[in-house]
């Protein structure tokens, strides 16, 4: 989503196990098509990260135009699935993680997903959605920044129950009055 708030397009080719990572993902601005390759908080590990949520901002925010939150997925194993951000000036990158990442840890009993990125509607402050799920709940988590670089802890803004309220891929936006889910 670009500051207007237009969604950018984005052309997924190859999508595998039924969602989509960033080795699959190619991102078309101005009719330039990159392969996105990002910063992989756990080094030993595949760069598999997946949940992409990318920001466009075009007069820049903090030194970048370009925000994305993701979480790292790999080999499918949800304990490294913690929401990460990364920022660049073009789209082709190169990507520069931002601060402490992952930005939270893998929380006992549940797990991270799902990573949303918004701006306040002033653009001072970036928000982080994402979805904390475990056997039996669901949280939907915010934390902001006004730097990029430190976060707030996150804040529970809707909990549910697994099955009936899951929260999968959020989204958020100010609608001109209020936010909305």
């Amino acid at each position: 989503v670009d500051g207007d708030g237009n969604s950018l397009p984005i052309d997924a080719r190859e999508v595998s196990q039924s969602f989509l990572t960033t080795r699959d993902l190619t991102v078309d601005l101005d009719n330039l098509a990159v392969p996105v390759l990002l910063p992989n908080p756990y080094p030993s590990l595949a760069n598999e990260p997946v949940h992409p949520s990318v920001l466009h901002l075009p007069s820049g925010w903090n030194g970048s135009k370009y925000w994305i939150a993701y979480t790292p997925y790999p080999s499918t194993n949800s304990d490294y699935e913690n929401p990460t951000v990364a920022a660049s000036n073009s789209p082709s990158g190169p990507w520069i993680a931002k601060g402490r990442q992952p930005l939270v840890d893998k929380p006992a009993g549940s797990y991270n997903a799902d990573t949303h990125l918004f701006m306040s509607p002033d653009n001072l402050t970036m928000y982080l959605a994402y979805r904390e799920r475990g056997v039996s709940f669901n949280l939907l988590r915010v934390m902001q920044t006004t730097d990029g670089l430190n976060w707030s802890a996150p804040a529970t803004v809707l909990s549910g129950v697994t099955g009936v309220q899951d929260f999968a891929s959020p989204s958020i936006w100010w609608n001109g009055t209020g936010w909305t889910t």
